[in-house]
């Protein structure tokens, strides 16, 4: 019995025509210096909840943008109601996800292993492709994609203060961020990109039909 593995592909013509941050930033009215964000399923296999927790201890600047919609929607509004913070911001479902990503200074992404484990995640392949810098939960498939400390730091599952005290590191050093980024967007291109996906689905098929 044998196994192969072919990644996910990113398309890169998904991010040829972005609107400018400066009309993002307007549209959503942030103030903020520096964006955090994470897009994704407002469900059980998302962790919205550290995420939240984190913003009230982030000593950055920081705009902590979530971006999707789902069934824990009004739940997760709740959690974030109750800290009667201002730096939270909700936006629900979007068209224009890849603009909004652009504005990122960091992208994010969170599971509760108790409950879910990523496999190769389309929304950690579309922050790399942008250039972010990713900070995600060490499990399932994300240790695949993200490199520790080279295209952006995994963390433990449920950890808001390690979450917190990963931004404020490369809010504070910003070479690091810019660096880890660029590697994050070459990995992509190298190993995650549409062609090489289809390219070794194509020859799969042809091996197993010579079979």
């Amino acid at each position: 019995y044998k196994q192969r593995v072919i990644y996910n592909g990113f398309n890169f013509d998904r991010i040829k025509n972005l609107k400018s941050r400066n009309d993002i930033r307007k549209t959503f009215k942030l103030k903020e210096k520096f964006i955090i964000g994470m897009v994704g399923s407002f469900s059980w296999r998302k962790d919205f909840k550290t995420f939240i927790m984190c913003a009230k201890k982030v000593k950055s600047d920081c705009a902590f943008i979530l971006v999707g919609d789902g069934p824990d929607y009004k739940k997760i509004k709740k959690i974030s109601n109750t800290l009667n913070l201002e730096n939270i911001y909700f936006f629900g479902k979007q068209a224009d996800v890849e603009s909004i990503i652009n504005l990122f200074d960091i992208g994010v992404m969170l599971s509760d292993i108790k409950k879910h484990e990523e496999g190769v995640s389309n929304v950690i392949l579309e922050y790399m492709a942008l250039g972010k810098p990713v900070i995600a939960t060490n499990c399932g498939g994300t240790p695949e994609i993200v490199l520790d400390n080279e295209t952006g730091l995994l963390i433990n599952s449920k950890d808001y203060i390690e979450l917190s005290e990963k931004i404020d590191y490369l809010i504070t050093h910003r070479a690091i961020l810019t660096s880890m980024g660029f590697k994050g967007k070459e990995r992509i291109k190298k190993y995650f990109n549409i062609d090489l996906m289809v390219s070794k689905t194509y020859n799969l098929y042809k091996e197993l039909l010579k079979e």
